[in-house]
C-alpha cells in the first residue's frame, strides 16, 4: 500500500452524519413555501419529524431509501445529497441564483421549479390528490413526459381529472408545423417530434379524455413544460 495513501486521514462517521445532516437541512430551506418546513419535508420523506430533526443534527445516519425521496423532490442526483459534488464552494446548486429569482412566481401560484420532470410531479401530487374540482391548465411540447409515464401517481391523478366533469383541463401544445423545425434544432430524426406531438394530442383525447376545444396548437412553441392546479381560492403550479 502507498504510505501516503495508508496514511490518509479519514473522517469520522459522526463527522459523516454532521455534514450530511447539514446539507439535507439547507437543502430543505431551499424548498419554497411550507415544503421547507420540517414536518411537511420529513411527511414527503416519509420520515418522522424527530427523525428528521436527528438526522439534521448528525445524530442519526440518513436511511437509503430516503436518499433518493430527497434528490426527487429537491430535484438533483442522490449522491449529490452524500457526496455534496452538485453543490461545491459556497454549497448551492450551479443556478441557485436563477432558481431563487424563479421560485419568487410563488406569488402567482407556482410553488416549484424543478430542471428535473419527475420530481416536479410528485411535488404537485399531495395538491392534487386533494382536489376535488376545479381547473387544471397544461403546456409542454408533445407531453411525452406524462403520456409516457402512465404509472405515475400524478399521471393517474391526471387521468380522473380528465373523466371527471368538476374539472376544467386545458392543453396548449406545439403546432405540427414546428416539428421539423424543432428536429433540426434538436438534432433529431424527421418526423420524430411531429410523431410524439400527434401521440400526446391522441392521448389527451383517448386517455385524458379532453374535448377538443380545450386541446390548443400553439405556433409559438413552449418552451418549457408547466402545470397550474386552481382549485377555489388555492392554486399550485410547477415549471
Amino acid at each position: 500500500m502507498d504510505k501516503k495513501q495508508g496514511n490518509e486521514k479519514q473522517i469520522p462517521i459522526t463527522d459523516q452524519r454532521r455534514i450530511i445532516g447539514q446539507r439535507v437541512r439547507d437543502l430543505r430551506l431551499r424548498l419554497p413555501g411550507d415544503a421547507s418546513q420540517l414536518k411537511e419535508f420529513a411527511n414527503r420523506v416519509k420520515l418522522s419529524e424527530s427523525h428528521l430533526s436527528r438526522i439534521e443534527s448528525g445524530t442519526a445516519s440518513l436511511p437509503l431509501d430516503a436518499v433518493e425521496r430527497i434528490a426527487n423532490i429537491i430535484g438533483c442526483r442522490p449522491e449529490a445529497i452524500i457526496t455534496g459534488n452538485q453543490y461545491q464552494d459556497n454549497g448551492t446548486h450551479p443556478f441557485q441564483d436563477a432558481l431563487v429569482f424563479l421560485q419568487q412566481a410563488q406569488l402567482l401560484g407556482i410553488d416549484g421549479l424543478f430542471p428535473e420532470r419527475t420530481s416536479a410531479l410528485g411535488h404537485l401530487l399531495p395538491f392534487a390528490e386533494k382536489m376535488h374540482g376545479g381547473k387544471v391548465f397544461i403546456t409542454g411540447s408533445s407531453l411525452r413526459g406524462l403520456e409516457q409515464r402512465p404509472e405515475h401517481g400524478f399521471v393517474r391523478r391526471l387521468t380522473d381529472f380528465g373523466r371527471n366533469p368538476t374539472f376544467e383541463v386545458k392543453v396548449i401544445m406545439t403546432h405540427p408545423k414546428l416539428g421539423s423545425k424543432r428536429e433540426y434544432q434538436e438534432r433529431r430524426p424527421p418526423g420524430s417530434i411531429i410523431r410524439e406531438i400527434f401521440t400526446g394530442i391522441n392521448w389527451c383525447l383517448d386517455v385524458l379524455q379532453i374535448h377538443p376545444t380545450d386541446i390548443r396548437l400553439s405556433i409559438a412553441s413552449p418552451s418549457s413544460f408547466s402545470i397550474f392546479l386552481i382549485d377555489g381560492a388555492e392554486a399550485r403550479g410547477i415549471i
